[in-house]
Protein backbone atom coordinates (compact mmCIF):
# COMPACT_ATOMS: atom_id res chain seq x y z
CA UNK A 1 0.00 0.00 0.00
CA UNK A 2 1.15 3.55 -0.82
CA UNK A 3 -0.38 6.73 0.80
CA UNK A 4 -0.62 9.51 -1.14
CA UNK A 5 -1.89 13.14 -1.17
CA UNK A 6 -4.64 14.29 -3.17
CA UNK A 7 -6.82 17.56 -3.54
CA UNK A 8 -10.05 17.21 -2.45
CA UNK A 9 -13.23 20.16 -2.45
CA UNK A 10 -16.14 20.23 -0.74
CA UNK A 11 -18.83 22.15 -1.96
CA UNK A 12 -19.12 25.23 -1.35
CA UNK A 13 -15.93 25.26 0.37
CA UNK A 14 -11.90 25.54 -0.52
CA UNK A 15 -9.92 22.64 -1.57
CA UNK A 16 -8.17 20.65 1.20
CA UNK A 17 -5.65 17.23 0.85
CA UNK A 18 -6.55 14.46 2.55
CA UNK A 19 -4.07 11.41 3.15
CA UNK A 20 -5.34 8.64 1.36
CA UNK A 21 -4.13 4.51 0.80
CA UNK A 22 -3.92 3.24 -2.60
CA UNK A 23 -2.51 0.14 -4.01
CA UNK A 24 0.00 1.62 -6.94
CA UNK A 25 0.41 4.94 -8.17
CA UNK A 26 -0.75 3.99 -11.97
CA UNK A 27 -3.94 3.56 -10.81
CA UNK A 28 -4.01 6.00 -7.92
CA UNK A 29 -6.68 8.91 -9.73
CA UNK A 30 -8.86 6.04 -10.43
CA UNK A 31 -8.82 4.50 -6.27
CA UNK A 32 -9.48 8.11 -5.07
CA UNK A 33 -12.13 9.02 -7.68
CA UNK A 34 -13.65 5.50 -6.58
CA UNK A 35 -13.32 6.27 -2.95
CA UNK A 36 -15.10 9.57 -3.44
CA UNK A 37 -17.63 8.23 -5.29
CA UNK A 38 -18.65 5.72 -2.71
CA UNK A 39 -18.32 8.76 0.05
CA UNK A 40 -20.87 10.64 -1.87
CA UNK A 41 -23.42 7.62 -2.23
CA UNK A 42 -23.29 7.45 1.61
CA UNK A 43 -23.92 11.45 2.69
CA UNK A 44 -25.58 12.30 5.74
CA UNK A 45 -28.82 14.53 5.27
CA UNK A 46 -27.51 18.17 5.18
CA UNK A 47 -23.69 16.79 4.10
CA UNK A 48 -22.23 18.55 0.90
CA UNK A 49 -20.93 16.23 -1.50
CA UNK A 50 -16.86 16.15 -2.24
CA UNK A 51 -15.21 16.47 -5.28
CA UNK A 52 -11.76 15.22 -6.29
CA UNK A 53 -9.11 17.59 -8.02
CA UNK A 54 -5.73 16.36 -8.11
CA UNK A 55 -3.21 14.31 -6.84
CA UNK A 56 -0.25 16.02 -5.69
CA UNK A 57 2.98 14.58 -6.71
CA UNK A 58 6.15 14.05 -4.57
CA UNK A 59 3.79 13.33 -1.82
CA UNK A 60 3.65 9.58 -2.04
CA UNK A 61 5.03 7.32 0.90
CA UNK A 62 5.92 4.04 0.26
CA UNK A 63 4.98 1.56 3.01
CA UNK A 64 7.16 -1.35 4.01
CA UNK A 65 5.97 -4.62 2.76
CA UNK A 66 7.64 -6.86 5.84
CA UNK A 67 8.39 -10.91 5.01
CA UNK A 68 9.71 -12.99 7.76
CA UNK A 69 12.67 -14.44 7.00
CA UNK A 70 13.92 -17.32 9.60
CA UNK A 71 11.83 -20.18 10.23
CA UNK A 72 12.45 -20.46 13.79
CA UNK A 73 12.79 -17.60 16.19
CA UNK A 74 16.74 -16.91 16.97
CA UNK A 75 18.61 -16.16 20.23
CA UNK A 76 21.44 -14.24 20.77
CA UNK A 77 23.19 -12.64 23.92
CA UNK A 78 20.37 -9.93 24.14
CA UNK A 79 17.00 -12.40 24.21
CA UNK A 80 15.02 -13.97 21.50
CA UNK A 81 13.97 -12.57 17.78
CA UNK A 82 12.66 -12.60 14.31
CA UNK A 83 14.34 -11.22 11.21
CA UNK A 84 11.96 -9.36 8.45
CA UNK A 85 12.85 -7.97 5.42
CA UNK A 86 11.07 -4.94 3.53
CA UNK A 87 9.95 -6.57 -0.45
CA UNK A 88 9.74 -2.56 -1.09
CA UNK A 89 13.09 -1.40 0.35
CA UNK A 90 15.20 -3.99 1.12
CA UNK A 91 15.73 -3.05 4.66
CA UNK A 92 16.45 -5.84 7.44
CA UNK A 93 15.03 -5.60 10.54
CA UNK A 94 14.81 -7.34 13.80
CA UNK A 95 12.08 -7.72 15.74
CA UNK A 96 12.45 -9.05 19.30
CA UNK A 97 8.86 -8.31 20.94
CA UNK A 98 5.48 -8.11 19.88
CA UNK A 99 4.72 -5.03 21.75
CA UNK A 100 7.17 -3.30 19.15
CA UNK A 101 5.78 -2.79 15.76
CA UNK A 102 8.22 -2.89 12.87
CA UNK A 103 8.83 0.65 11.35
CA UNK A 104 5.89 1.37 8.96
CA UNK A 105 7.37 4.18 6.14
CA UNK A 106 9.55 3.06 3.51
CA UNK A 107 12.33 5.79 2.45
CA UNK A 108 13.85 4.64 -0.48
CA UNK A 109 16.50 7.81 -0.15
CA UNK A 110 18.66 6.01 2.06
CA UNK A 111 19.71 3.68 -0.13
CA UNK A 112 23.30 3.87 -1.35
CA UNK A 113 23.60 4.76 -5.01
CA UNK A 114 26.68 2.73 -5.89
CA UNK A 115 25.74 -0.49 -3.91
CA UNK A 116 22.35 -0.94 -2.98
CA UNK A 117 22.43 -1.22 1.02
CA UNK A 118 19.33 0.10 2.77
CA UNK A 119 20.07 2.07 6.06
CA UNK A 120 17.82 2.96 8.35
CA UNK A 121 19.18 6.71 9.01
CA UNK A 122 20.31 9.30 6.53
CA UNK A 123 23.34 9.78 8.62
CA UNK A 124 24.67 6.09 8.21
CA UNK A 125 23.84 6.41 4.46
CA UNK A 126 26.43 9.22 4.44
CA UNK A 127 28.84 7.65 6.53
CA UNK A 128 28.84 4.45 5.09
CA UNK A 129 29.43 6.49 1.19
CA UNK A 130 32.15 8.04 2.82
CA UNK A 131 34.20 5.19 4.45
CA UNK A 132 32.89 2.85 2.01
CA UNK A 133 33.21 4.85 -1.39
CA UNK A 134 35.11 7.67 -0.50
CA UNK A 135 32.25 10.39 -1.39
CA UNK A 136 32.81 13.56 -0.05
Amino acid sequence: MIEIQAKIQIEGKDTHIEKLPVNSLETAEEEVKAMIENFNKNLWPGEKPRKFIEIIKGGEKLLHNWERQNLVTQRDKYGLYDTYICKNCGLKQKRRSISRPLPTACYPDRTCTICNKVFKSKKNLIRHQMKKHEVT
